[in-house]
């Protein structure tokens, strides 16, 4: 087993009766980075309210109604929002997942005796300023018996990296450092204002217009269909998500019909979520076919048979801040009945780990593309990186 820094082992033992007093201290915690006063209380606020949820947990119906946000892969990952939680009826009846009792512990102050009630207001307040939103980034199955406990953790603001979380460990409270290494090992519930969680919103810039086929000179549509990544490319731990972001370059013939401009028209964000990293780093076929996501987002609408070589990069935009410049080959066929190639090398300069590129034929894609050696939903796997894999189907526009 790996061994984890426990930063304090705290020798206090939490009553399990619900309405037991627990004698927890509050713990001060060092920032590590320069922030602002709000940003600090925030900081301090998250932080009582996981160990607000660690003392309500004593509770054996408020543990199960934690548990609940990982009790399947299906659920893991999902958002559970504590201020509709703690103000919203209906929110509670809904989608199976019920929180009354974990609602009546906050608005009732169970547990937490040696808080005051202005301490327990001051952190309400914050749950609905910031909208606090709790969930596991992996299911509760994927841990052995013996570790069937919570980790809770709030975020810590000032990094991404790790935090200190809270468990409950045979009535004693212990302190922990959680990172993606204990995550791995332990199952773990994270506490975060909304604003850094993000609703993740896919990114497509790239518009089709109403397009013609000719009977000689068919536009094909090609899409970006479902991808799967084992690698989180140095994506940190409190970013819930891993991003990505695809760009295609293409070249267009000049007037002249001798020269190439070169262009990156098509930019599409998406995100993958942990879980289905770790299911495809892992081989576990159980958990959708072993990690695949279904993107399903236009790449290029019209690839016409004059624009043969096209460029495709692969960023993972949650890895990095720095910034990268790619170059690619692109290539037209130019006009008149000897149709030779005109190629050109076409540079972007892209924000975040860079992953991968390739340049596609357009003969070669179209031949190979639903008869090769990988197939994934109908269409060949492709690759440009080791640890990523991806499909894109593609259809005649009529």
């Amino acid at each position: 087993m790996k061994k984890f820094n426990l930063l304090i082992l705290l020798g206090v033992f939490i009553f399990v009766g619900c309405s037991k007093e627990s004698g927890d201290p509050i713990l001060e915690l060092e920032s590590e980075g320069v922030l602002t006063e709000k940003e600090f209380l925030l900081k301090d606020n998250l932080a009582k309210t996981a160990k607000m949820l660690v003392r309500f947990s004593t509770c054996s119906e408020v543990e199960d109604e934690l548990k609940s946000t990982g009790l399947s892969y299906e659920i893991a990952d999902e958002s559970f929002y504590l201020k509709e939680i703690l103000s919203n009826e209906s929110y509670l009846k809904s989608g199976g997942n019920s929180f009354k009792n974990l609602r009546n512990a906050f608005l009732n102050g169970s547990d937490l005796k040696s808080s005051s009630q202005n301490e327990i207001n001051g952190v309400i307040a914050s749950i609905f300023d910031y909208d606090y939103v709790m969930y596991m980034p992996y299911p509760l199955e994927w841990y052995p018996e013996d570790r069937q406990f919570l980790t809770i953790v709030s975020h810590p603001i000032d990094n991404e990296i790790e935090g200190i979380g809270y468990r409950l460990v045979d009535g004693v409270l212990e302190v922990v450092l959680v990172n993606d290494e204990y995550n791995d090992e332990y199952p773990v519930l994270i506490i975060a204002p909304r604003y850094l969680v993000g609703e993740y919103d896919e990114l497509d810039d790239y518009f089709p217009a109403n397009l013609k086929s000719k009977s000689d000179d068919p536009v094909y549509e090609v899409k970006l269909g479902y991808f799967r990544s084992r690698s989180k490319f140095g994506t940190n731990y409190f970013k819930k998500r891993v991003e990505f972001e695809i760009r295609r370059g293409q070249g267009e013939l000049n007037k002249d019909g001798k020269d190439i401009t070169t262009s990156w028209p098509t930019r599409i964000g998406f995100t993958v979520r942990k879980k289905d990293v770790k299911a495809a780093s892992n081989g576990w076929t159980k958990y959708r076919n072993g990690g695949w996501r279904k993107i399903d987002q236009v790449w290029d609408n019209d690839w016409r048979e004059s624009r043969t070589d096209q460029g495709f990069v692969l960023v993972c935009t949650s890895g990095s801040s720095s910034k990268t410049t790619i170059d690619v080959k692109v290539s037209v066929n130019e006009d008149g009945e000897a149709k030779s190639e005109i190629t050109a090398n076409t540079k972007i300069e892209v924000k975040g780990r860079f992953v991968g590129s390739a340049s596609w034929g357009r003969n070669g894609f179209f031949k190979t593309n639903q008869n090769s050696s990988e197939i994934y939903d109908g269409f060949a796997v492709r690759s440009v990186h080791s640890d990523v894999k991806f499909t894109m189907p593609h259809r005649i526009v009529e």
